[in-house]
């Protein structure tokens, strides 16, 4: 029940971000509260069975997320090529996850796990990545800021930053 209120309040999210910057983020707690609810039965039963392999397995999925989120934190390359890559290599991963449910490959368990750490350790990189990842739109350290935001003058030759449809003159 609180997996369908939690994909409710998703879809609700959606329609608020248009209207209500603030209704839009106190949905997406309220969509982490309601997900937390829905995933506790299950986190609880791993605790009761095993809690050392939960405390284990948290404690790598924060490790591996910190490591490679610095990684790509300091990095000045673009990682955008790592992005392309990763990306097809989810859409892999997901059909031969299909494929595992039906067919049984020797250590295809484990080929589908450290497949997935590759993947999403490329993901993650992207996310934190370097100044092609940043998504800003600062002009170069050459530019003077009249140039860089006012339109061309008259009779002045002007071109267009990379990935900008704003002239600047020179």
């Amino acid at each position: 029940m609180f997996y369908i209120a939690a994909f409710v309040v998703l879809f609700g999210m959606n329609v608020a971000a248009q209207r209500s910057h603030q209704l839009a983020v106190g949905l997406l707690f309220g969509f982490g509260a309601l997900l937390g609810l829905a995933v506790a039965p299950t986190v609880a039963y791993y605790v009761d069975a095993d809690p050392q392999a939960v405390w284990q397995a948290g404690g790598a999925t924060a490790l591996f997320i910190a490591g490679f989120g610095a990684a790509g934190c300091a990095t000045r390359r673009d990682l955008s090529a790592i992005a392309r890559w990763s990306f097809w290599a989810l859409v892999g991963l997901i059909a031969f996850g299909i494929v595992l449910v039906f067919v049984q490959i020797p250590g295809g368990a484990l080929l589908y796990a450290i497949a997935g750490l590759v993947i999403f350790a490329g993901l993650t990189l992207f996310s934190r990545g370097g100044p092609a990842t940043s998504r800003t739109h600062s002009a170069p350290s050459d530019a003077r800021a009249p140039a860089a935001t006012s339109p061309p003058a008259t009779g002045s030759r002007s071109r267009t930053w990379p990935g900008s449809t704003r002239p600047r003159t020179r």
